[in-house]
């Protein structure tokens, strides 16, 4: 077992805001989850009926993935110097307007995307050409706006690829994928179905959602959440996108396991709804304990989430969790810990791939992953008191930005789409930022591989309850001196503490 502090709730939701300004009001009270890139977006946040189109592809049984030698060997955006791809970026602004909603991280998206472009094209770029940035604002709240910023890169002749860390999500990976042939890199996930569509040209830096339930019940099994002694409930979404990670992924590996849920619930994960989530929440859980389940499953976005844990807060129900990265419920958490819940959430166990653990400090053995860390040199040395945070918007672009040029480098001279993608399903153990590594496969469309056992703790802030110990260095708190000048600063409101470390996901 390794011990360690996670993430601190005031770093980590500064860096939440930057990419996520246009979902916080939706979840009201819920501490939105945007964690190393993944973004619950507006579909998230939604019901799947919010998009005709949306709804019909979720509904469509794919066949195989199409292979990445089936690609197209053309090689718009691509000249004997230079290599054009698309970077969209949020526009905080519009969106944040559009909600009523101000603030944001300190660390914008085209600063980032610049500097890490620049340094990429400082070394030598990629087999001789450059790499040349189109940074496009979109407001993620404006459907008929991204439709058209879709058209607008898959009809050019000057965009070869697109990437992104989380916020190019739902139908509108499809519309360039397997519409318009245009390879992406994105941080927005869901089941192996919508990657199987894209294929071979949607490839995501975050978890597959069917990796995600499939790996919890070997998972649950080994940590005693589930097993012949306990009863299992399961709280779904009421999205396609959760009847399939239940009916076609969760469900079949239950069985097998010999595993039948006592109860299954669904509570709306309309946010327009709130009234019909909170009655159904109230009801699941009033179910639950009359089934005499002890281990709940929750597969819902975090204004679903919420609402179940507001009606078993006010039912007085406390039964075990699995919590994971499906819809980021596992990072929702620790601020439900801090915030609302403490008594249902603390000590919490769930499964990330995540890179929970890692801080803002740059001291050996303290703050971040070697990955961050390569990330955090390269931005000081340009930006000498250049602050980055460990699973900003920094370290996003730079995971993404860097896992390109690599494919690309391995594509060779001869780069065309075809061969990017063939490059990008052979890459294996590609070194990552707020994951450890990267393999992919033919097949295999999330390069994710590994995960990881954490505990959601509500730290109690005293020096004799302390359980999230914090190193402080003058960078956290300028001019102050550590345990001094400024007591807050010796513990953590609420971390991850790392129960297991990195292992292969099963199932």
């Amino acid at each position: 077992m390794a011990g360690g502090a996670g993430v601190t709730v005031r770093r980590w939701w500064r860096g939440l805001r930057g990419q996520a300004v246009w979902v916080q009001a939706l979840a009201v009270v819920v501490v939105v989850a945007v964690i190393a890139g993944v973004v619950v977006g507006v579909a998230a946040l939604a019901p799947s009926s919010s998009s005709s189109n949306s709804t019909a592809a979720a509904k469509t049984t794919p066949g195989k993935a199409a292979r990445p030698s089936s690609a197209s060997d053309t090689a718009p955006g691509v000249t004997n110097g230079s290599i054009r791809v698309v970077f969209p970026s949020i526009n905080s602004a519009a969106s944040g307007q559009a909600i009523g909603l101000a603030g944001g991280t300190d660390e914008k998206d085209p600063d980032a995307i610049k500097e890490y472009v620049d340094d990429i094209n400082a070394h030598g770029g990629i087999n001789g050409r450059k790499l040349v940035a189109d940074i496009v604002p979109f407001n993620p709240l404006d459907a008929a706006g991204m439709q058209a910023d879709c058209k607008d890169w898959s009809q050019s002749k000057d965009v070869f690829a697109v990437i992104d860390t989380g916020a190019w999500y739902s139908q509108n990976q499809l519309c360039l994928t397997q519409d318009g042939h245009v390879p992406l890199i994105s941080g927005w996930t869901t089941v192996t179905d919508w990657a199987t569509r894209g294929a071979p040209y949607l490839w995501w830096t975050g978890p597959d959602q069917a990796d995600v339930v499939k790996n919890l019940v070997p998972w649950g099994i080994q940590q005693k959440l589930l097993g012949p002694d306990t009863k299992l409930g399961i709280v779904v979404g009421d999205r396609e996108s959760d009847k399939l990670a239940l009916n076609e992924y969760l469900l079949p590996a239950l069985k097998k396991a010999g595993i039948t849920p006592a109860d299954t619930d669904f509570i709306t994960a309309n946010v327009g709804d709130p009234a019909t989530a909170q009655a159904q929440a109230k009801g699941a859980v009033q179910r639950l304990q009359a089934a005499g389940v002890t281990t709940v499953l929750p597969l819902l976005p975090a204004n679903s989430l919420f609402q179940y844990f507001a009606a078993a807060n006010d039912q007085k129900y406390a039964p075990k969790l699995m919590l994971s990265d499906y819809e980021s419920n596992i990072s929702v958490a620790i601020g439900l810990a801090e915030f609302q819940f403490p008594n249902l959430v603390s000590g919490q166990l769930g499964t990330t791939v995540f890179t929970y653990g890692s801080t803002d400090d740059p001291r050996p053995g303290i703050g971040y992953s070697p990955g961050a860390m390569s990330c955090y040199e390269t931005w000081k040395a340009n930006h000498h008191n250049g602050h980055m945070e460990a699973q900003g918007p920094r370290a996003r672009w730079c995971q993404s930005i860097r896992l390109f040029a690599t494919a690309a480098r391995k594509a060779g001279k001869n780069l065309t789409r075809r061969s990017f993608v063939e490059a990008l399903a052979g890459l294996k153990n590609a070194p990552g930022v707020l994951v450890p590594s990267f393999t992919f496969g033919p097949t295999q469309h999330s390069g994710v591989t590994q995960f990881r056992t954490v505990k959601v703790v509500k730290n109690d802030m005293t020096a004799a309850g302390n359980i999230c110990p914090l190193k402080p260095s003058p960078e956290q708190l300028p001019g102050a001196k550590p345990f001094t000048d400024a007591p807050d600063s010796r513990y953590y409101g609420s971390c991850w503490l790392i129960v297991h470390d990195f292992t292969p996901m099963q199932g």
